[in-house]
């Protein structure tokens, strides 16, 4: 959203953009500044420029032949009655479902390998 009003802001101005697409002018207003002087992003926004990006081994090509040739996982926190738990999943992209997920409530690498471990299992040859 923050592109698109850089992008059409000298023509129509920002407060008309942000009035039509609902954001506070505000928050924009506090994006632009943070471009410009980049002392002013939040610590968590520094520790992640500074870290190394994992690579893209597949260049954002999300189309396949056949089932079992491109998994894609990912996991992320979701909250219960209870408190947050992370909940890990495994994604076949030829059939575009999860093969294989585990919840946590640890951050632990290890349940997202089990949601792999899962996912190896379910879509093992069967003899």
């Amino acid at each position: 959203m923050n592109a698109f009003i850089d992008e059409h802001r000298a023509r129509c101005g920002v407060e008309p953009i942000c009035t039509a697409l609902q954001v506070a002018p505000s928050a924009y207003q506090q994006h632009a500044a943070r471009q410009r002087n980049h002392a002013l992003l939040p610590e968590r926004a520094k520790r992640d420029a500074k870290a190394p990006c994992p690579l893209d081994r597949v260049n954002r090509q999300f189309e396949v032949d056949r089932p079992n040739q491109l998994w894609v996982a990912d996991f992320t926190y979701v909250s219960t009655w209870r408190g947050f738990v992370c909940v890990a999943f495994v994604i076949d992209v030829f059939a575009r479902c999860i093969v294989g997920w585990w919840v946590s409530t640890s951050k632990q690498t290890d349940f997202v390998l089990d949601a792999l471990e899962q996912a190896l299992y379910a879509r093992r040859p069967r003899a």
